[in-house]
């Protein structure tokens, strides 16, 4: 699984691409990554000036999934979101910001394989390596 962070508007929107080179399509966990719509999970980290910001979002606590908590992401297809940064980080400082992506899968699947939704004790958590983005607000 390929990710990639790039700026949408610096500063204010950060883009994330999702691509799944394998020839196997697959049914991945949204919780707590940017394709989970609204901020309930810190998935990213923001330091300004080499220092961590505190997280301003929402800290949600969940039981089970349900099915519409997954989404299928077919072989060779890509997925993009956009996401606003400012409910969950106050970026208004200037000086150097670096943003570090601090999630994985918490539940990844082969399609045909298993059914969304899994419980918990079944979960299968896949690692997801993404690049970290630099820029300075002036």
């Amino acid at each position: 699984m390929n990710c990639e962070l790039t700026w949408s508007r610096p500063g204010q929107r950060l883009r994330v691409r999702l691509h799944n080179p394998g020839a196997q399509a697959l049914w991945l966990l949204r919780w707590g990554t940017p394709f989970e719509p609204g901020w309930w999970a810190r998935w990213l980290q923001i330091e300004h000036e080499g220092r961590a910001l505190a997280y301003q979002g929402a800290q949600l606590k969940r039981g089970e999934p349900e099915a519409t908590d997954y989404f299928l992401l077919g072989a060779g297809a890509r997925r993009q979101v956009v996401v606003d940064l400012a409910p969950a980080w106050d970026l208004s400082a200037p000086g150097r910001y670096r943003l570090l992506p601090a999630w994985q899968w918490l539940d990844a699947f082969t399609d045909g394989t298993a059914k969304a939704p899994r419980p918990r004790a079944q979960h299968q958590a896949l690692p997801q390596s993404i690049n970290s983005v630099d820029w300075v607000r002036p």
